[in-house]
Order: C-alpha cells, then structure tokens, then sequence
C-alpha cells in the first residue's frame, strides 16, 4: 500500500498526501518525514492534510505560526466541505459565542454592582 501511495504523491495527487503523512506519522512513527507530507498536501488543497496537521498542532506536537495555525486550516478545510473541520468549527464559534455572553454579563453585573456602591455612597 506504501507504494502506491507514494506513487500517487509523486503524481502530485492531493488525497495521496494525508494517506501517506499518516502512514509516516503512525505506522513508521516518523514525525520528521510526515510534517513535510502533510504540508505538501495543504498546498495542493487537500483538506485531509489540513486537519491531520490542526489535529498535531492542537496537541502540541507542531508549532502554530500566524500563517499556518490550527483555526486557518480547520476554516479552510471546512469551506472544502470536510465534515470533521465543519463541526469543529461550528463547536467552537459556539464555544466563542458563549464566552463572549458570559464577559458581557459579567460586565453588566459590574456595572450594576458598582451603580450600587456609588449610589450608596451619594446618599
């Protein structure tokens, strides 16, 4: 199976990239062969290699750099219709969304709060 994915990553076939990074990655443990192999495949737009790569840097184990970071490549392979990158990304604008209601009533608590003290100390 090794040689015919090689076979097609030589023929420059986008879904090839992800299936021969994993084997590296997985069966040969060669994180070192399979980071390149990856990345070539998010070049050619396979959004396999987009999520395999988030996955990593999500635990860790390759750096983010503002170019490439977990968030552009889960968006970008959503919008190739992966389903595994569209719901995480759903779940976490949702996770977003929640923190964002949360420090806005934790504001309006303040406000009020303090509305309280000031108004106390007027009388």
């Amino acid at each position: 199976a090794s040689e015919i994915v090689t076979t097609l990553v030589s023929a420059r076939y986008a879904a090839a990239f992800d299936n021969l990074g994993s084997y590296l990655l997985y069966d040969k443990r060669d994180m070192t062969a399979a980071i390149p192999i990856f990345k070539q495949g998010i070049a050619l737009g396979d959004a396999d290699s987009m999520v395999t790569l988030a996955d990593l840097m999500d635990k860790g184990y390759v750096p983010q750099t503002p170019s490439l970071n977990k968030w552009t490549l889960l968006n970008s392979a959503a919008q190739l219709n992966h389903s595994g990158a569209q719901k995480a990304v759903a779940k976490e604008k949702t996770r977003l969304e929640a923190e964002d209601d949360s420090r806005e009533a934790a504001r309006q608590a303040g406000e009020i709060f303090k509305d309280i003290l000031l108004g106390g100390v007027r009388r």
